[in-house]
């Protein structure tokens, strides 16, 4: 195949005439030259390595390079093909594909990067193998498969055309987001995204725009596949179901909403008196609602009760005896000491849960900082549960004092118990109504949520504790370091059947420095990182961080 090499030394100018050489590259590495132009370059990686199979001739010994040596054979069975490795038919000898590549001529790193190759058939698996282990080639599979990926996807055009995108649904006032899922001729489950805009313009008018975002593949097309997503916002579902007084809490905060949202002259009377921030609904599938509706009435409710207090009035003056008693109502309701403690309880647990539902949510998150930030939040509620209720007095005795609110408990009637006729004891004495409401309501949220937390996240713990060394390449210098790497990956080879504990070892201590700076994001982007790095390391890194059982 003819190629046009773009490097300045190809370039000469005869009678002021600029003169491109070209090149012809074929697919034998014994014949590509020893300093490659970026065109050569980009030219061979889109072509990819060429494995040829016929009949390999033999040596002087009578031993012969076989097509079974393109690939290795794990511990379980499975056959891996080294992508990298081919053959020259002209020196009788094997390459290294992306060595010969990035290099850059330089034949004392290995005879497999050399231009005269490796034929020593007797001793090829052994080299194969620390070729295959070796920084420099782990080094240059990466530099590999970066530029393939790169020139495949066209990734600076492609940011630049999203980024547009992104910055007019910002813009827009109206967009949708629309999601279908299809199988394609694979039998593969494709979901489309696209994007759709309403532009309102002076000039223009009103105009709607489509935009094609790209096809996801949906490997879990249930509810379930979802779950870990918002899986820590169903602890606040769990708290928030978990009482009486958390349902009437609620329930409060939605009739407030329903009733300044139910005209447009109650809403302007809403935003006379409260400037800031506006009253929130509450949403079944949407749980950060939650939050934004307490955050509003814990900063502002006496600005609230102003409002109420005008819609009454107004609603008198329009003779609407509905809407009057639901003002005067709720006005009653939330100006109890009980409301107020409630704001400040939930206030407080929403916040640190939201803050890290966010994180969980985010697609930049690591397991480690996912981890830390769970574990975080466990520790917080433990904490808060032995002294948040005295913390949620003293921020609500404040408000308290300035609306003239009664710091008084509600009395809840003793219940009696049916007694036998043979029964003689006394019913144990009640207890205060602040011990009662510290029983049914603040304990019973912390530790529904603590015992939600710790059972929706009870395996990342263990995980963690077998893959997390591997995530990062500050994890893995410090478990080197500190002479726990053969411990984790021993560990690994007892829960993984094709893992050699020895040879994984010594490929990471080999291959630390080419390790992701940061750690990886999420199983997608590590079965994606396996994909682009299949064969790059056979027996370490690759068929044991990237694999699907991850």
């Amino acid at each position: 195949m003819a190629t046009a090499s773009c490097s300045s030394s190809d370039r000469r100018d005869v009678n002021n005439e600029e003169v491109v050489s070209v090149v012809i590259i074929g697919d034998d590495p014994a014949l590509w030259p020893n300093v490659f132009s970026d065109c050569q370059r980009c030219e061979l990686v889109k072509r990819g390595p060429v494995q040829m199979e016929l009949e390999f001739p033999q040596n002087a010994e009578g031993r012969r390079f076989t097509k079974a040596n393109y690939f290795i054979v794990m511990k379980n069975g499975e056959k891996i093909n080294r992508t990298w490795l081919v053959y020259s038919k002209v020196k009788d000898a094997v390459m290294c594909f992306c060595c010969r590549l990035f290099a850059e001529g330089d034949e004392s790193q290995s005879q497999l990067s050399s231009t005269n190759g490796f034929r020593n058939w007797k001793n090829l698996q052994a080299n194969l193998k620390q070729h295959e282990r070796s920084a420099q080639h782990i080094k240059h599979m990466d530099a590999w498969h970066t530029l393939n990926a790169r020139l495949q996807s066209g990734t600076a055009i492609d940011q630049c055309t999203t980024d547009a995108i992104v910055e007019r649904v910002r813009r827009a006032k109206y967009y949708a987001v629309i999601m279908d899922c299809t199988p394609d001729v694979s039998h593969n489950e494709q979901l489309s995204v696209l994007l759709r805009i309403v532009n309102c313009e002076l000039t223009k008018g009103v105009s709607i725009h489509e935009h094609f975002m790209g096809f996801l593949v949906a490997d879990n097309t249930t509810g379930q596949g979802l779950l870990q997503l918002h899986t820590l916002n169903l602890v606040v579902g769990d708290a928030a179901k978990s009482s009486t007084i958390s349902l009437g809490y609620f329930g409060t905060l939605q009739r407030l909403y329903n009733l300044f949202c139910g005209s447009v002259q109650r809403w302007t009377i809403f935003q006379e008196h409260v400037k800031d921030l506006s009253v929130k609904a509450l949403s079944t599938t949407r749980w950060e609602c939650r939050v934004d509706a307490v955050k509003a009435v814990r900063y502002q409710l006496p600005e609230i009760v102003d409002a109420l207090t005008a819609v009454q009035k107004h609603a008198t003056l329009k003779k609407d005896p509905e809407c009057a008693s639901t003002a005067e109502s709720l006005r009653e309701n939330i100006m109890t000491w009980s409301f107020m403690v409630s704001t400040f309880v939930w206030y407080d647990v929403l916040y640190h849960i939201n803050r890290v539902s966010k994180i969980l949510q985010s697609p930049s998150v690591s397991i480690e900082t996912l981890r830390r930030e769970v574990m975080a939040v466990s520790g917080y509620l433990e904490e808060f549960r032995e002294h948040g209720f005295k913390s949620a007095q003293t921020d609500a005795r404040e408000m308290a004092e300035k609306m003239e609110v009664e710091m008084s408990w509600p009395v809840v009637r003793q219940r009696k118990r049916k007694r036998q006729f043979d029964y003689e004891g006394r019913d144990e004495d009640a207890s205060t109504p602040e011990e009662l409401f510290k029983r049914e309501f603040f304990l019973h949220i912390v530790d529904t949520a603590s015992a939600a937390l710790r059972e929706r996240f009870s395996n990342m713990q263990v995980f963690y504790d077998l893959y997390g060394f591997l995530y990062s390449s500050e994890l893995l210098r410090s478990t080197i370091q500190r002479g726990k790497l053969d411990d984790c990956c021993r560990k690994l080879e007892e829960a993984i059947a094709d893992v050699d504990a020895e040879d994984l070892k010594m490929e990471l201590e080999g291959a630390v420095r080419s390790f992701p700076p940061h750690g990886l994001r999420s199983s997608i982007c590590a079965a994606a990182i396996h994909k682009e790095t299949e064969g790059t390391r056979p027996r370490g890194a690759a068929p044991v961080s990237y694999r699907g059982k991850l």
